[in-house]
């Protein structure tokens, strides 16, 4: 069954979340996190622009990460280990950024096709107009179905074309059966305007009729079987049909996948590399220098939950 087929108009209020999968989502989230943390504590004993508050401190571990998409942040980083880690994240960032935009583009700018009808039986219970070729038996089939003022003959690729084009309510029709060669040429000529939907329904086709009990019947029988069901059928359909019958499905080319964690593995080991790299290193210079760390230099974060703790030790020490 031939049916044309139409735009997609139905709107997604989440396409935008679509270029990337949920892992990869989540992967982005926690990156974004970890580089905020991974700063701000490099940052934070000798840039005053790091410390204040406990709200503000933990909005900066937010926001500053955030605000290298759009390279928005006003705020100096200091060491040279901060400066390295956001070397390599910047990297990450524009790639990152590149691939969400062309992704989303091709989401938005791909012709998105579906057929106009997908089963026979709702041509059939809304009384529409199907078409058939003049000459092929499919009318014999489509009479057990449809009434027959609700059919409608063509004799050219052309004339088919014209009806589907009309629609049904205009003269024209709803849908279109043939024999399968002459449906896989008209799709070879008008591609991105039909599509073939539906089950495919197998007849009994020609056959050849001898004498009872006749010596051909073995041999006929035989050699038509390695025809039909041997290379040779192939070769044939080939040699006259060739490339007319080809034609890229459309449905084929309108869903673009998200772009999954697999596409940015070397990258983000790369981050995870680099940052483990530096904070080790941050870690282990501060145990051999021991620097005696003042009050107003100690983060806000840490020393809340230095507080904490040594505020539920003595709840527990009383106890």
């Amino acid at each position: 069954m031939v049916v044309p087929v139409e735009d997609d108009k139905r709107g997604n209020k989440s396409l935008f979340l679509k270029p990337l999968t949920r892992n990869m989502w989540f992967l982005t989230v926690a990156s974004f996190v970890s580089i905020g943390i991974m700063v701000y504590i490099f940052e934070r004993p000798i840039n005053k622009e790091f410390r204040g508050p406990l709200g503000y401190e933990l909005g900066m571990i937010f926001w500053f990460p955030v605000s290298t998409v759009f390279f928005a942040h006003r705020e100096k980083v200091v060491r040279n280990s901060a400066r390295f880690v956001l070397i390599v994240w910047f990297f990450a960032v524009f790639v990152l950024t590149q691939s969400y935009s062309a992704s989303l583009t091709s989401m938005l700018t791909v012709q998105k096709l579906q057929p106009t009808v997908t089963d026979i039986n709702v041509l059939i219970r809304n009384k529409e107009k199907v078409g058939y070729s003049h000459t092929s038996f499919i009318f014999g089939f489509l009479k057990s179905k449809f009434n027959e003022s609700q059919l409608i003959s063509f004799d050219t690729s052309e004339q088919m074309d014209e009806l589907l084009s009309k629609g049904s309510s205009n003269g024209g029709i709803a849908a279109a059966f043939h024999e399968i060669p002459y449906i896989k040429l008209f799709l070879g000529k008008y591609c991105s305007k039909y599509m073939l939907v539906g089950p495919t329904y197998k007849s009994d086709g020609f056959g050849f009729v001898f004498p009872k009990d006749s010596p051909l019947i073995p041999d006929v029988s035989r050699t038509v079987l390695n025809v039909t069901e041997g290379q040779k059928m192939v070769e044939i359909e080939e040699r006259w049909l060739g490339d007319k019958t080809k034609c890229v499905d459309p449905d084929t080319l309108l869903r673009p996948e998200g772009l999954g964690v697999s596409s940015f593995q070397i990258i983000f080991y790369l981050v995870a590399a680099i940052g483990l790299a530096t904070i080790t290193k941050y870690i282990l210079e501060y145990r051999c220098k021991k620097p005696e760390i003042k009050d107003d230099e100690r983060p806000v974060i840490l020393a809340n939950i230095h507080e904490l703790h040594k505020l539920l030790t003595k709840f527990n020490n009383r106890n």
